[in-house]
Order: structure tokens, then sequence, then C-alpha cells
């Protein structure tokens, strides 16, 4: 059934700007706790599906700075079962529920879910879908359910690899080659999905090890807008000059747009966050119906 708009929060919220929507999950026994926002200017022009990164951190004590000067979107910001808004624990104290959960299968089935509800808002507003870095690993499949009224994606620290390859890339730039060894050979063995190695259970890592990105990204006809960071602490540039070459050799419309000095988090030394740099060409991009790459990227 469609939902005239959203419904009131269910729960109390820290800001009155910024409401937790419960949006129904694959499965009945899980939920997933939405952040919503209205435009800030006007009616929306378009629909702003962002999906956060690893860990359990909800985005909703910096929602308000992060997403600031986005004037023109209506955005819901969904978050992982287990996973409370307005709470942001160290990845090392995410509990073992969401522990046990986590996987990106699971998420990104109730990721579908959710998003077929969000489908049904009115008004029906043209979509563009986002992933922070490991979220971006789930936005091929949410970007073919929703193909008919799609914008495109835009990937923030997201290389555009296979997943099991940019961790390898990630792991050896970080001098811990030796991890990616190790859990190769958890991966392979006999050991229970429910071992947690290396702060992930063993059923994470055996999803992450088969899991697509590249192709599924190269064959949306849609715009891909990278943004990057040059100083990124965790993926080295070759991961995202890869994912570069390949887009080259297909018909894939990517704008990578790379930042000189600004690390995984996209923010440089001198302070500037690059988001807010990003917000105005996602706004015009709903306005005028296409992606205006900017100068300073490349196609």
């Amino acid at each position: 059934m469609a939902l005239a708009r959203p419904l009131a929060a269910q729960q109390p919220s820290p800001s009155a700007i910024w409401q937790i929507q419960p949006l129904p999950a694959a499965q009945a026994d899980r939920q997933i706790q939405a952040l919503w926002r209205t435009a800030n200017q006007g009616p929306a022009l378009y629909r702003l599906v962002v999906v956060p990164g690893s860990g359990c951190a909800g985005m909703g004590p910096l929602a308000q700075r992060y997403f600031e000067g986005l004037q023109a979107a209506e955005i819901w910001i969904i978050h992982k079962p287990h996973t409370r808004p307005w709470v942001a624990p160290p990845p090392d104290q995410c509990g073992d529920g969401f522990v046990q959960y986590d996987s990106l299968l699971r998420w990104q089935t109730d990721a579908l879910a959710a998003l077929q509800t969000l489908a049904l808002q009115r008004p029906r507003l043209p979509l563009l879908l986002m992933g922070i870095s490991e979220g971006a690993e789930i936005l091929p499949a949410l970007a073919a359910q929703s193909a008919d009224g799609l914008m495109g994606l835009v990937l923030l620290s997201a290389s555009g690899l296979d997943p099991v390859r940019a961790f390898q890339l990630q792991l050896q730039k970080m001098g811990r080659a030796a991890v990616w060894s190790e859990l190769r050979a958890n991966v392979h063995s006999a050991l229970p999905d429910g071992l947690v190695v290396h702060g992930r259970s063993l059923r994470y890592w055996r999803g992450l090890w088969g899991w697509p990105m590249t192709e599924p990204l190269l064959t949306i006809k849609q715009p891909i807008l990278q943004v990057w960071g040059d100083a990124d602490e965790l993926m080295p540039a070759s991961a995202y000059q890869a994912f570069a070459e390949q887009s080259r050799r297909r018909t894939m419309a990517l704008c990578a747009w790379q930042w000189p000095g600004a690390n995984h988090a996209l923010r440089t030394p001198d302070g500037l966050q690059v988001q807010q740099q990003l917000w105005p060409v996602l706004d015009r991009w709903a306005r005028d119906g296409k992606l205006d790459c900017p100068a300073s990227a490349t196609r």
C-alpha cells in the first residue's frame, strides 16, 4: 500500500529535521531504521537513498552537518538491522547481534525490501542511489530494481572493484597482506559460518569472497559519479584507476572525480569536506535531468 507521506518517527529523535522512519526488511523479524529528511528548499526534486559504509554506527549524529548543502533532495539513509541511527559505537563494539547478522547478501535483500517500500511513496520522485565505501557494494542490485526512475549512482570512496580484490589491495596498502591469506584459508575451510574472525563472521567473509561489483557496475546504463581522494588511507589510488580503465573499455557513463589530498572520509588537510562541493552537482543533476561532470573530473 502506498504511503501518503513518511510516517511519524517511531523513536525519539534528537533532531527536528531528521526523523527516524522504520522500513520493512525482507523478513518480518527484522526492521530497517531509516533517517529521513525532506528537501531544504521547496518541494523535493528527487529522492536520494544513502547506503552507509561498514560498521554499526548510525549517521544521525553527523547527518545534519554532512548533508547541510544538499537543498533539493528528499534524503533517506537506510541502516542495517541491529543499527541505531542516533548511536555511533566504534566497530569493535557492534555487539554479537549485528556481527552475526552482517553479510552483504542479507543486507542487500533487506535493502531491496526497503527500497520497494520507498518506491510507493508519494510523490514519486526520480531516484539517486548513493553508496559510501562498503555501502556501494549493494548498489548494482538496488539500481536493477529501480531502473525505470533511476537518475544514476554516486560512489563515495568506493573503488568499483570486486570487494575481495579491493580488500586485498587495502590490506596491502595498510601493510597487512598476511591477513588476506589467513582469511582466504578460513573462508575455504570447514569452520562454522558464525565464527568471528577479524571482527566479522565467516558468513560475512564467505559472502565477500564471491561478491561481484565491477561487472554489474559496468552494465549500468545510467551515469555513475565516483568521488575519491588520492590520499585515501584505506584504498590505494591504483584501485580507483583500475576501475576507471575498465570503464573506458565499455559504454558506461563514468564521471570519476578525484580530489587531491582528500582521505577516505573525503576531508582534505585544510579542512575542506568534499561532500559540500558535491551537493550542488547533485541538485543540478536533478534540475537539468543530466549529470554535468565537473571540469576537474575525468569522463
